[in-house]
């Protein structure tokens, strides 16, 4: 995996999960060894630092639409998972899908991605915020 390294000159990104309107919002960095990726490797990493453990216990799941879970629904989700042998591979096919159907609007500094193979600049303090969408009751 080319993308995230300890490389020496890493570019630290805030990633920042929110929800609308703003009552949820969390903060933390990952580090990327390219100043240029596109939102399809930008989600597959978000997605390996969650699996790895990397983000804060909030957020975890947040990609998966899982996110109203109860920590012990998530604790027996996980367990399906992996007693399933689900694989981070197969996470990330999840989020990526996710991304294309709106469950998530993906926004780099402010300007909104619409694109998984759009390439992105990315700088140190950029900020990636995930913005998780609620549907609406009854359409």
């Amino acid at each position: 995996m080319p993308m995230v390294g300890a490389a020496d000159k890493d570019i630290i990104v805030v990633l920042r999960d929110s929800n609308l309107p703003q009552t949820d919002v969390i903060d933390t960095v990952l580090p990327f060894s390219s100043s240029i990726v596109s939102a399809r490797e930008l989600i597959a990493e978000r997605v390996r630092a969650e699996c790895d453990k990397r983000l804060p216990a909030g957020m975890t799941y947040r990609l998966l639409r899982l996110d109203t879970l109860s920590e012990s629904e998530k604790a027996s989700f996980q367990a399906q998972l992996d007693a399933a042998g689900e694989t981070v591979e197969l996470q990330i096919e999840r989020a990526l899908e996710a991304f294309e159907t709106n469950g998530f609007l993906l926004l780099v500094d402010e300007t909104q991605i619409e694109n998984l193979d759009e390439d992105i600049r990315l700088g140190s303090g950029s900020v990636v915020t995930f913005v998780q969408l609620t549907p609406l009751v009854g359409g």
